[in-house]
Protein backbone atom coordinates (compact mmCIF):
# COMPACT_ATOMS: atom_id res chain seq x y z
CA UNK A 1 0.00 0.00 0.00
CA UNK A 2 3.17 2.43 0.98
CA UNK A 3 4.34 2.47 -2.90
CA UNK A 4 0.87 2.76 -4.22
CA UNK A 5 -0.10 5.66 -2.29
CA UNK A 6 3.86 7.52 -3.36
CA UNK A 7 2.84 6.24 -6.98
CA UNK A 8 -0.02 8.71 -6.94
CA UNK A 9 1.57 11.20 -5.22
CA UNK A 10 4.25 11.15 -7.82
CA UNK A 11 1.91 11.02 -10.19
CA UNK A 12 0.22 14.32 -9.22
CA UNK A 13 3.14 16.22 -8.31
CA UNK A 14 4.50 15.62 -11.59
CA UNK A 15 1.40 16.98 -13.30
CA UNK A 16 1.60 19.48 -11.05
CA UNK A 17 4.70 20.70 -12.80
CA UNK A 18 6.89 19.44 -9.20
CA UNK A 19 9.82 16.57 -9.75
CA UNK A 20 9.41 15.29 -6.56
CA UNK A 21 12.64 13.16 -6.05
CA UNK A 22 12.47 12.24 -2.22
CA UNK A 23 9.75 10.20 -2.36
CA UNK A 24 11.63 7.01 -1.38
CA UNK A 25 12.80 9.23 1.87
CA UNK A 26 9.26 10.29 2.58
CA UNK A 27 8.02 6.84 2.52
CA UNK A 28 10.96 5.32 4.72
CA UNK A 29 10.10 8.41 6.93
CA UNK A 30 7.00 7.91 7.41
CA UNK A 31 6.95 3.99 8.11
CA UNK A 32 9.78 4.35 10.01
CA UNK A 33 7.43 7.30 12.10
CA UNK A 34 4.44 4.95 12.18
CA UNK A 35 6.57 1.62 13.36
CA UNK A 36 7.79 3.77 15.99
CA UNK A 37 4.95 5.26 17.59
CA UNK A 38 2.91 2.52 17.21
CA UNK A 39 6.05 0.10 19.51
CA UNK A 40 5.63 3.48 21.89
CA UNK A 41 1.79 2.62 22.40
CA UNK A 42 -0.07 4.91 20.74
CA UNK A 43 -2.72 3.88 18.40
CA UNK A 44 -3.31 3.27 14.02
CA UNK A 45 -4.55 6.43 13.38
CA UNK A 46 -2.43 8.82 15.33
CA UNK A 47 0.79 6.61 14.00
CA UNK A 48 -0.56 7.31 10.42
CA UNK A 49 -1.42 10.54 10.96
CA UNK A 50 2.39 11.10 12.39
CA UNK A 51 3.82 9.38 9.65
CA UNK A 52 1.75 11.43 6.82
CA UNK A 53 3.20 14.37 8.61
CA UNK A 54 6.62 13.22 8.60
CA UNK A 55 6.19 12.95 4.55
CA UNK A 56 4.88 15.94 4.26
CA UNK A 57 7.75 17.71 6.15
CA UNK A 58 10.36 15.98 4.25
CA UNK A 59 8.51 17.33 1.06
CA UNK A 60 8.98 20.76 2.93
CA UNK A 61 12.29 20.22 3.37
CA UNK A 62 13.14 19.63 -0.05
CA UNK A 63 11.45 23.00 -1.60
CA UNK A 64 13.26 24.86 1.23
CA UNK A 65 16.59 23.53 -0.07
CA UNK A 66 15.62 23.64 -3.80
CA UNK A 67 13.35 27.19 -3.43
CA UNK A 68 14.95 29.29 -0.51
CA UNK A 69 18.67 27.75 -0.36
CA UNK A 70 19.04 27.36 -4.39
CA UNK A 71 20.37 23.67 -3.88
CA UNK A 72 19.93 21.96 -6.79
CA UNK A 73 17.04 19.89 -7.03
CA UNK A 74 18.62 16.34 -8.06
CA UNK A 75 20.86 16.92 -5.08
CA UNK A 76 19.03 17.52 -2.29
CA UNK A 77 16.20 14.37 -3.93
CA UNK A 78 19.34 12.50 -3.27
CA UNK A 79 20.25 13.76 -0.18
CA UNK A 80 16.94 13.47 1.25
CA UNK A 81 16.80 9.56 0.45
CA UNK A 82 20.13 9.00 1.63
CA UNK A 83 19.72 10.60 5.20
CA UNK A 84 16.50 9.48 6.16
CA UNK A 85 17.33 5.28 6.30
CA UNK A 86 20.52 6.86 8.19
CA UNK A 87 18.77 8.85 10.60
CA UNK A 88 16.07 6.05 10.63
CA UNK A 89 18.92 3.55 12.24
CA UNK A 90 21.14 6.10 14.17
CA UNK A 91 17.52 7.01 15.79
CA UNK A 92 16.93 2.97 16.26
CA UNK A 93 20.21 2.21 17.35
CA UNK A 94 19.64 5.27 20.21
CA UNK A 95 16.53 4.08 21.31
CA UNK A 96 16.29 0.18 20.87
CA UNK A 97 19.97 -0.60 21.23
CA UNK A 98 19.94 -2.24 17.80
CA UNK A 99 19.01 -0.84 13.93
CA UNK A 100 16.82 -2.76 11.96
CA UNK A 101 13.90 -4.26 13.29
CA UNK A 102 12.00 -2.90 15.55
CA UNK A 103 9.79 -5.72 17.35
CA UNK A 104 6.22 -4.98 18.54
CA UNK A 105 4.74 -5.81 21.44
CA UNK A 106 1.71 -8.24 21.07
CA UNK A 107 -1.44 -5.96 21.55
CA UNK A 108 0.02 -3.84 18.72
CA UNK A 109 0.69 -6.79 15.47
CA UNK A 110 -3.23 -7.05 16.30
CA UNK A 111 -3.89 -3.57 14.71
CA UNK A 112 -1.92 -4.72 11.30
CA UNK A 113 -4.12 -7.59 11.10
CA UNK A 114 -6.15 -7.76 7.46
CA UNK A 115 -9.05 -7.01 9.13
CA UNK A 116 -8.13 -3.67 10.82
CA UNK A 117 -6.04 -2.52 7.46
CA UNK A 118 -9.45 -3.08 5.06
CA UNK A 119 -10.41 -0.19 5.35
CA UNK A 120 -7.25 1.61 4.63
CA UNK A 121 -6.63 -0.68 1.90
CA UNK A 122 -9.91 -0.21 0.50
CA UNK A 123 -9.14 3.50 0.46
CA UNK A 124 -6.53 3.26 -1.06
CA UNK A 125 -7.73 1.63 -3.78
CA UNK A 126 -10.80 3.96 -4.73
CA UNK A 127 -7.91 6.88 -4.73
CA UNK A 128 -6.49 5.23 -8.13
CA UNK A 129 -10.25 6.33 -10.05
CA UNK A 130 -10.22 9.56 -7.79
CA UNK A 131 -7.09 9.87 -9.59
CA UNK A 132 -7.88 9.16 -12.80
CA UNK A 133 -11.17 11.33 -12.64
CA UNK A 134 -8.91 14.75 -11.38
CA UNK A 135 -6.10 14.01 -14.39
CA UNK A 136 -8.97 13.43 -17.06
CA UNK A 137 -11.99 15.56 -15.72
CA UNK A 138 -10.46 18.69 -14.24
CA UNK A 139 -8.81 21.78 -15.55
CA UNK A 140 -5.59 20.68 -13.10
CA UNK A 141 -5.70 17.32 -15.25
CA UNK A 142 -5.84 18.49 -18.76
CA UNK A 143 -3.67 21.86 -17.76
Amino acid sequence: MPLHLVSLAGLLSERAGVLTLSLEGSMTAGAFTAAFLMNAGLPLPVALTAAGAAGVLLGGLLSVFHLNLGANLFIAGLGINLLVPSLAGMISMLVHGHKGNITMPEGISAAFSGSALLPLSLGAVLLVPVTSLILHRTSFGRG
